[in-house]
This record gives C-alpha cells, sequence and structure tokens, in this order.
C-alpha cells in the first residue's frame, strides 16, 4: 500500500489524499496484479502534515475492509487460518512518528488524545483494525515504511498522482458546503460519492491535473472545471475569491485561537516560574535568619557583627573558631546570592 496527499496553501482547509495498492494473496507475485486506486478529498485539514495522516488513516480504514473480505474467504477453507502480511509507505516521517507513538502509546493501554480531528480519526481507524484483528484468529503482520517522495518509487508516484487528481473535484465540491461549520472539526469524502454528486467521472490518476498546479500560483480559481477535462472528464461551475476569502476566515480563526492557547501557557510558565523564584528567595533567607542565630549562640571573646559578614579574630579555641569561619562563609554565599537575585 502507497499513501500520499495533496495540500495548496492557497486553498485553506482543503485537502486531498491517495491510496493505491496491489493485492498479493498466498505468496503470489503482485508485480502483474492491477492497482487499486482510491482517492479521497478532506475539509478542516491546516496543512500538509494534517492531509498525510488523513492519507493513513484513509488506507488503514481500506486494510480493514480487505482483511474482513480475505478473513470471510480463508474461513471457507476447512482447517486454514488466515495469514497476511501488509506493507504500508508512507513519504511523510511525521505522519509515521505519529502513528508509531499512537501504537505504541494505546498498547500500554494509555489515553492517546490528539490536537486535530485528524489524529483522532487516524486513531479510530488503528483501533477499529486491532479490534477485527483480536475477534478473529487471523495472523496479521503489518509493516510501516518510510519511502523518498518523488524518487521514481511507482507506487508512490502513483499515489501522488492520484492525490493530485482528485483536488479540482473536491475543491468543486467543498465549495458548496458552509466552510464556517468546520472550526475544529472535519469531514472525509472518498472520490466516487464526490463524483457521483458532482456528476463527474472518476479521475485518472495518470493524467495531470492542471487545475491544482493553478491553484498553487493564485488566490483566486478563474478556471472552471472544463480546463481539466482529461483530469476529471467534464466540466463544471467557476469559482472566484469569494469561497477562499471565506476560507482564509476561517483558518485565521483556528491560528487565533491557537495561539491565544500558547499565549496563556506562557504566561502560566511565567507565573510559575516567579512563584518559583519567590519561593527560593525566600527559603534562601531563613537559611540566613538560622545561620545567624547559631553565629550567635557560639561564645566568642568579641561579638559577631550585626550584618554577620565580618570576622573579628578573638582568643576563642580553635575548633569554634573554625565553627564560626564557616558559618560566616555559608552566610556570605546566601547574602551573594540574594543580591545577585535582587539585581535581576
Amino acid at each position: 500500500m502507497f499513501t500520499d496527499a495533496s495540500f495548496r496553501p492557497k486553498t485553506r482547509l482543503l485537502g486531498t489524499a491517495g491510496v493505491t495498492y496491489r493485492r498479493s494473496y498466498d505468496g503470489v507475485s503482485n508485480q502483474s496484479a492491477p492497482w487499486i486506486d482510491l482517492s479521497y478529498g478532506a475539509i478542516g485539514v491546516m496543512n500538509s502534515n494534517e492531509a498525510e495522516i488523513v492519507a493513513m488513516a484513509a488506507a488503514l480504514e481500506a486494510l480493514e475492509h480487505e482483511v474482513r473480505s480475505y478473513a470471510e474467504a480463508k474461513v471457507k477453507e476447512p482447517g486454514s487460518a488466515p495469514q497476511l502480511r501488509v506493507l504500508i509507505f508512507s513519504d511523510s516521517d511525521v505522519c509515521l512518528f505519529r502513528l508509531f507513538y499512537m501504537i505504541k502509546t494505546l498498547r500500554k493501554n494509555k489515553p492517546y488524545t490528539g490536537r486535530d480531528w485528524t489524529v483522532e480519526y487516524l486513531k479510530a481507524q488503528v483501533k477499529k483494525l486491532g479490534q477485527f484483528i483480536d475477534s478473529t484468529n487471523m495472523e496479521l503482520g503489518i509493516e510501516f515504511r518510510w519511502v523518498k517522495g518523488h524518487s521514481g518509487v511507482e507506487g508512490n508516484e502513483r499515489a501522488d498522482r492520484l492525490a493530485t487528481a482528485t483536488f479540482p473535484t473536491a475543491y468543486s465540491y467543498f465549495s458548496a458546503h458552509d466552510l464556517a461549520s468546520y472550526r475544529g472539526k472535519g469531514e472525509i469524502v472518498e472520490m466516487k460519492e464526490m463524483s457521483r454528486i458532482l456528476g463527474n467521472k472518476t479521475p485518472d490518476p495518470l493524467v495531470p491535473a492542471p487545475l491544482a498546479d493553478k491553484l498553487s500560483e493564485t488566490d483566486e480559481c478563474p478556471a472552471t472545471m472544463a480546463d481539466t477535462e482529461l483530469a476529471t472528464g467534464s466540466s463544471g461551475p467557476t469559482f472566484d475569491a469569494a469561497v477562499l476569502r471565506e476560507i482564509e476566515n476561517v483558518r485565521e480563526e483556528i491560528r487565533g485561537q491557537r495561539k491565544e492557547e500558547r499565549r496563556r501557557s506562557k504566561e502560566e510558565r511565567r507565573r510559575n516560574k516567579k512563584m518559583t523564584s519567590e519561593l527560593l528567595e525566600a527559603a534562601e533567607e531563613r537559611m540566613v535568619s538560622r545561620l545567624l542565630e547559631e553565629v550567635k549562640k557560639i561564645s566568642l571573646a568579641s561579638a559577631v557583627p550585626a550584618d554577620g559578614y565580618a570576622v573579628v579574630d578573638s582568643g576563642s579555641k580553635p575548633k569554634k573558631q573554625r565553627k564560626r569561619d564557616v558559618l560566616i562563609a555559608k552566610l556570605r554565599r546566601a547574602g551573594e546570592r540574594l543580591r545577585g537575585r535582587g539585581r535581576r
């Protein structure tokens, strides 16, 4: 399985995901097997990393359907225990890191809460697949591997083209929705469903999508869907910059909320630091007072100065003199720390 995603910074909140794979059952080589292509449009993604997470979650959902079908077919064969080995490739190291940490946390029966809805969607697919595997006697081995993007790997290139070709249809589909309702949440729709509603044909991932390139160069969308007839197989409506401005407003609101959360967290850390500093200063002052009391208790020929810093040589016994010198040295260091803290 190969996953990839497409995200255009100037079309805020909109991303697409591509999943492509080949079946290779019972040890038969899959080099001659046909590619199975799936693509999705997602609204509510904030950056390319979230789009990649959506692609990985979609791949796990497709894997769950494949595993279920394979297990049901194998159950009909007497004396057979379903066994599968699955390789899932992604060119997003951020997505793989989050996935590994999530699986590690869930295995320890610890709660895992994502900061955005895409991570929660990925967690739901992980748990759903795990619950199905636990409910059967299937032996399923899944390996997640990183692949360098745009390096000529057939599956990765195909998933990338699939996600790119889906972008015009996803743009047309979600532009008709109320974008203000996607604050802090999102929606994922499969390409076939979007095409059915829009009356378009499913795009061929091997055909480039010119509109997706144009959207990365301009804030507006002056091109009609007729400009991408080879990519989508049909024509569609034209959209101006109003939709993009509305998306940008939603994005700015979400960005402002996150900025406010960071500001509050910073203020809380500053208050905690100040409180800790005050507690340390109070503790040092108490220590100075205690040391002064100990110095006063030592019976010397000369009185201890009020500030506790001057050393007066007296005819006392050497043991008491040494103890007095040690205490006064501690007082000096404590006083220097307090004076230094006052300067700061």
